[in-house]
């Protein structure tokens, strides 16, 4: 198991180097997944400090592609990703292809395998198939034997064949042991099949989601399986950036009211997050409503 803290946010554009920032990412330092290995994912507590990396740019001709390749707890440790982000990039592998991370695996009987606070705003895109002949896209994992709470994707998803979803592109169908609450997207997500704007393979009573949203237009569903089970409700633009979406990712109601400490709060301007749901610092409370019209 291992500790990390970042001490500060990491730019991957090489610019020191020959390398160039900007939309062709292919010119970025390319980077190598940390817990690549299938026998050594990464097992521990990542703490991003609210920071991002930038430029990010995973190309591979193998499974596992994120910034992370596999998150899978191998004694009694949580292991834990949070208050991350990555900020821009480019991410592709032939599957199991997330911008955190392309694979949660919590082993039966040990810890628990978490993604909180954390958002993507890179390109995702698997090229290929595993053995089963899916693909799993995600924004924020490609598979998810996990939980993955308080997230968002803005970036756009694509998947080669099946499995595409704005924060997972598949939860397992196994018991007790995955569930994405709190999260919205925003990014476009296409696949040949089981294309959802929150999840792709989705199988609510096994794998629950809660309190979830998508932009409009991001995909024909918030579930590419199981429609009508789980909580992914579409918004329009200006729904989805109004004060009232911060107010229900933080639950609506309860501990997490207008003045307590909260999760999520309105962007300051259309600039920030392009206007949409931001993570709030440590310790900062969700401003009230200017007027009823925010709401």
């Amino acid at each position: 198991t291992a500790y990390v803290k970042l001490a500060g946010g990491i730019d991957l554009s090489g610019t020191a180097y020959g390398g160039v920032a900007g939309g062709d990412f292919s010119k970025c330092l390319k980077w190598e997944p940390i817990g690549t290995s299938a026998s050594a994912p990464f097992s521990g507590d990542f703490n991003g400090g609210g920071l991002a990396v930038e430029n990010l740019f995973v190309n591979q001709s193998t499974g596992g592609a994120g910034f992370f390749s596999g998150l899978a707890g191998l004694d009694s440790d949580p292991v834990s990703v949070h208050d991350f982000g990555v900020a821009s990039g480019s991410v592709t592998g032939l599957h199991s292809v997330g911008g955190i991370a392309g694979v949660l695996s919590r082993k039966q009987n040990k810890a628990a395998v978490t993604v909180e606070r954390c958002w993507n705003n890179a390109s995702v895109a698997g090229t290929g198939k595993n053995s089963s002949n899916e693909t799993m896209a995600g924004g924020i994992a490609g598979y998810a034997l996990g939980t993955i709470t308080n997230c968002y994707n803005t970036g756009s998803i694509t998947a080669a064949a099946s499995e595409a979803g704005g924060i997972a592109g598949s939860t397992t169908s196994i018991s007790g042991y995955t569930s994405v609450e709190n999260c919205y997207n925003t990014g476009t997500v296409t696949g040949s099949s089981r294309v959802g704007a929150i999840n792709g393979y989705h199988v609510n009573e096994k794998s629950p989601t809660t309190n979830c949203y998508y932009l409009k237009g991001s995909s024909s569903a918030g579930f590419g399986m199981n429609v009508g089970t789980g909580e992914a409700t579409e918004l329009t633009d200006s729904q989805l950036k109004s004060w009232a979406a911060a107010y229900a990712l933080n639950g609506g109601t309860g501990a997490q009211k207008v003045g307590d400490l909260a999760t999520w709060r309105k962007a300051s301007s259309a600039s920030e997050n392009s206007g949409y749901p931001v993570l709030c610092a440590a310790g900062e409370s969700m401003t009230p409503a200017a007027d009823w019209s925010e709401v």
